[in-house]
């Protein structure tokens, strides 16, 4: 299990390297298409100082938006899934993702203009050439985002195309570690637990898979009979449940299989329904 969980975290860690790379990347060519908007002459441009000046600071707000997209994407991906609710996710992809950067990119060329080239931002062109180009590029990133994370989802036609529910009951659950794809058996599975806003499937014998869903989209597709949301960060299996006993205020705790270090709690709220549950 300890093996599983270093590897899981190096390669969630090569995958964030990898990112932050992407984005990087991406920040430097944006700001130098920005800087060569209205431009005609792309080679000479590289042996004036000034434009490596522009580079740079373009470059720093560029980024600053670009963090912020990827950032608000993969909150959003947690909590509103596209396969899931497709129509509040497009709205708070477009408001969210797109407009709110939108105004940040005009509030940092702003700043610049202010306190750097000490010009007029109305006086420069900017909202007729650069603001253009700008939500073209922002609109680019999130439909990048959009479809990496549908290519990234292995389940995403089964659910679209399904005609029996919203939610589909699941058979199967697929995780992932590292670039691979891994099949978990329902019967496999001990529980779901959230570690830093990820679910993460731990199976009977130990191993730890990471889910690409939020954990409302694993409540709804278990089966009800089998698993049991705990609490806020947590599913349970009926076989994983070990032992439990009442603590104060009329809460549960549950001693599952295999272990956890943390104490898992039933509220007072949910006790009599955890309580119907686990007897079957």
């Amino acid at each position: 299990m300890k093996v599983d969980r270093v590897l899981i975290y190096n390669s969630s860690s090569l995958d964030m390297r990898i990112r932050l790379f992407l984005k990087l990347l991406a920040s430097l060519l944006i700001s130098h298409f920005i800087i060569m908007i209205g431009k005609n002459d792309w080679l000479r441009v590289f042996t004036d100082w000034q434009y490596y000046m522009d580079l740079g600071i373009t470059f720093i707000s560029v980024y600053i938006v670009f963090e912020y997209v990827d950032r608000i994407t993969q909150y959003l991906d947690r909590k509103f899934a596209w396969t899931r609710d497709l129509a509040r996710r497009t709205l708070l992809q477009i408001s969210l993702a797109v407009i709110v950067p939108c105004l940040m990119a005009i509030f940092l060329t702003y700043l610049q203009s202010e306190f750097i080239y000490e010009q007029d931002i109305l006086l420069t062109g900017y909202f007729r050439y650069e603001l253009p180009a700008t939500i073209l590029l922002i609109v680019i990133v999130n439909l990048v985002f959009v479809i990496t994370y549908l290519l990234r989802t292995p389940n995403y036609k089964t659910q679209v195309h399904s005609s029996d529910s919203k939610d589909p009951v699941a058979r199967v659950i697929l995780g992932k570690k590292g670039n691979k794809n891994v099949p978990v058996m329902l019967d496999q599975i001990a529980y779901i637990k959230l570690r830093n806003g990820m679910p993460f499937l731990t199976s009977y014998n130990g191993d730890v898979t990471v889910l690409p869903e939020n954990l409302d989209h694993y409540e709804k597709t278990l089966p009800a009979a089998g698993f049991f949301r705990v609490n806020r960060q947590i599913i349970i299996n009926r076989p994983s449940c070990k032992s439990f006993k009442a603590v104060e205020n009329g809460k549960i705790e549950i001693q599952l299989e295999p272990d956890m270090k943390d104490s898992v709690i039933v509220s007072q709220k949910r006790a009599s329904k955890f309580r119907t549950w686990v007897k079957g």
